[in-house]
């Protein structure tokens, strides 16, 4: 009795590991894709102080807070493993004031942040699912300021655009072909929002003051998490940290 039980323990067993088998291929049907186009909201979470004196005009101190804009972003597999990169952001910070400015009181104005990077990558295919990739990108940054109102105390102008390279490898993970969730790691030779102090201006001359802003390199990291909602589209929302935080929300559209 035992000998006969066998074969049907085998098949059992066989057909057991075969819906196994079926719901893992099911689980891990596709790959990310290298093809789409995503926009949305991104916000900047800044905490930047810099603060001078003038003698007998006492000292400036400037306090730049969070900010919100836009984002965009494309990635277009153009061969192979090789694919074409595209972003670009803007963040208008929500105040930068000048809280123990003499004379004028405390003032808040604006300041925009910008940058927008494109590149190309390669795609490394792994099993279940995963598909990591490395990606360089030429990278432009700049400021914009709306100081006006304390001239001739202070005030920046435009800041000078600054030009840089951007490395960034990353791991990209599909679930069920309809929840994709990604993590990288990236380096920017320019970096992001900081202020590294201010320049008193010259009263006789009638010249304003500048601020002098932080451009050293930046490490950051993130993570993101989309859910396809229907046919090519998907929601999206992702988390960066480094010299500033950032969240961003979104759409994608895969192609």
């Amino acid at each position: 009795m035992f000998q006969k039980a066998m074969p049907s323990m085998l098949k059992t067993a066989l057909a057991t590991a075969g819906a196994v088998a079926g719901i893992l291929s099911v689980v891990h049907a596709g790959e990310p894709s290298f093809r789409y186009c995503e926009a949305g909201y991104a916000r900047g979470f800044v905490d930047e102080t810099a603060s001078v004196q003038f003698g007998l005009l006492g000292g400036i101190s400037v306090l730049a807070g969070d900010g919100g804009g836009g984002q965009a972003a494309c990635k277009w597999r153009a061969f192979d493993n090789f694919f074409i990169h595209g972003a670009f952001r803007q963040v208008e910070l929500d105040g930068v004031s000048f809280p123990s400015a003499p004379l004028v009181g405390f003032n808040e104005d604006g300041l925009t942040a910008r940058e927008w990077r494109i590149g190309a990558g390669y795609i490394l295919n792994l099993p279940g699912g995963f598909a990591g990739y490395g990606q360089a990108a030429f990278m432009r940054s700049d400021y914009y300021g709306d100081l006006n109102d304390l001239e001739p105390l202070i005030a920046t102008g435009d800041a000078s655009a600054r030009n840089g390279i951007s490395l960034e490898a990353g791991l990209r993970y599909l679930f069920l072909n309809r929840l994709e969730i990604s993590g990288y790691g990236r380096w920017d030779s320019e970096g992001g929002y900081g202020f590294e102090g201010v320049t008193p201006p010259d009263i006789i001359a009638d010249a304003p003051g500048t601020l002098v802003f932080d451009r050293g390199d930046d490490f950051r990291g993130g993570g993101q998490a989309a859910l396809r909602v229907v046919g090519p589209f998907w929601a999206t929302a992702s988390y960066e940290f480094g010299d500033i935080d950032a969240v961003f929300a979104g759409v994608r559209a895969s192609f």
